[in-house]
């Protein structure tokens, strides 16, 4: 299918938003159609891969590889990932790239959302809105974000990208903000100044060198937060 934006976009006064304090967030940023679809289309993909820091570089484990270990092999895993959250830069989240074939009975299942995401419109879109002259699509890909996963202070990183923006679509209906899964904004002082909760259809966008982290998704909770992620570099 095709995916549209929202044709009632107001670029200009995003514009402005993200000018004045570095992000901006946009509501009901696809049309409804798009947006319905694009959300369908990722509940029903079957290859995420779970992702987290080793050190300062990315590790990432299938769910075959993962199903394959022992439960001690998983639980001394995920010792060793909080061990590194408590001091440093780390996350724990299931990604698959968007042109990636998630699903063997349906081949095609991001392959129009792949091409709208990295598409030149979609692209000039966020240049416009950032005020960036320049800038290619990079890393995009799906995100599921379950109980017990998070990303902690991004300025505790020592290998982020160069980057101009960080975009990502939320398509998760009904979250709620006490499930944690949300993006915090962190300021010069260590404190939170701003929240953000997943809601569905809402596409966050955010300068390259904004201080963020995830909380903690609830251990209780068991539903999936869904979104398509990437940045502009």
């Amino acid at each position: 299918m095709e995916y549209k934006l929202n044709d009632g976009l107001d670029l200009k006064a995003l514009a402005a938003t993200f000018k004045k304090v570095g992000r901006v967030r946009v509501k009901e940023a696809l049309d409804g159609k798009s947006a319905d679809n694009l959300s369908q289309t990722i509940e029903k993909m079957a290859i995420w891969i779970s992702t987290f820091m080793q050190g300062d570089t990315e590790r990432r484990i299938s769910g075959q590889d993962t199903r394959s270990m022992t439960n001690r092999r998983q639980r001394e895993m995920l010792e060793k990932i909080y061990i590194q959250a408590r001091d440093g830069f780390q996350y724990l989240r299931y990604e698959c790239p968007t042109d990636v074939i998630p699903d063997a009975k349906d081949p095609k299942a991001l392959a129009d959302a792949d091409s709208f995401f990295k598409s030149d419109g979609f692209r000039d879109v966020l240049r416009r809105i950032a005020g960036a002259k320049d800038g290619e699509l990079e890393n995009v890909h799906a995100r599921w974000l379950q109980r017990e996963q998070f990303m902690t202070d991004s300025a505790l990183a020592t290998n982020l990208p160069d980057c101009k923006l960080w975009f990502s679509l939320d398509v998760t209906r009904n979250w709620r903000a006490p499930w944690g899964g949300n993006l915090n904004f962190i300021n010069k002082d260590d404190e939170i100044e701003e929240v953000w909760s997943p809601v569905f259809n809402s596409l966050s966008l955010y300068a390259g060198d904004s201080r963020h982290s995830i909380s903690y998704v609830a251990p209780f909770h068991n539903a999936f937060c869904l979104s398509i992620c990437g940045r502009l570099s």
